[in-house]
Order: structure tokens, then C-alpha cells, then sequence
């Protein structure tokens, strides 16, 4: 089973993570509001700091971006300490694709 790990906790980020979780994969996630956290905690492991992406996977790592596209630049700025060369960021931001052209070089 997969591990993943959600920035971004919102209804599309707990709503998604929820269903990976149900299907018997290793969820994780962040959001820098309690609230959400509170509520996807129902469904998966949550963390009150992004720092502790590191500490989740065993394995290779996939960050799920669910946050709004003006936000995913600041988000993958953060995550830059936390993540090594073969690790996989999805942007789910729906950021124009240019944009994605330019944070893949």
C-alpha cells in the first residue's frame, strides 16, 4: 500500500485522504489550521507541523498539494528541506500548467 502524505486539509484534502485511508493506505496530512486538522483526524494521521513529513514515510516519499494555487509556491518552498530526489509532489492546486512546467525545473 501507498503512503501519502496531504499539505492542505481542506474538503478536497480530508475528503481524498479519507478514502485512500478507508482503502488501507498509509495517510498522513497537514494544515495550518486546527480545525481541519481536528476533523481529518477522524479518518488519518495528522501533524500540527509540516516539519513532520519527514518523520512519517518508511518509505519513498508523495506529498499531495491541496492547497490554492497561489499557495503552492510558498508550500514547496517549505517542503524543500523535508523531501529528497526521487520523492514525488503532486500539485493539486490547480495551478496553470506553466506554472508546474516551471517549479519541475
Amino acid at each position: 500500500m501507498a503512503e501519502i502524505f496531504f499539505v492542505g486539509l481542506g474538503r478536497m484534502g480530508k475528503g481524498l485522504g479519507k478514502r485512500l485511508a478507508q482503502r488501507g493506505h498509509k495517510v498522513g496530512g497537514y494544515d495550518p489550521k486546527e480545525e481541519n486538522r481536528k476533523i481529518a483526524s477522524q479518518y488519518f494521521l495528522t501533524f500540527d507541523s509540516l516539519s513532520k513529513v519527514k518523520d512519517f514515510f518508511e518509505g519513498r516519499r508523495v506529498v499531495w498539494i491541496m492547497v490554492p494555487h497561489s499557495a503552492v509556491d510558498d508550500v514547496l518552498r517549505q517542503l524543500e528541506d523535508f523531501l529528497e530526489e526521487g520523492d514525488i509532489v503532486i500539485d493539486g492546486g490547480n495551478s496553470h500548467y506553466k506554472e508546474s512546467q516551471r517549479r519541475y525545473e
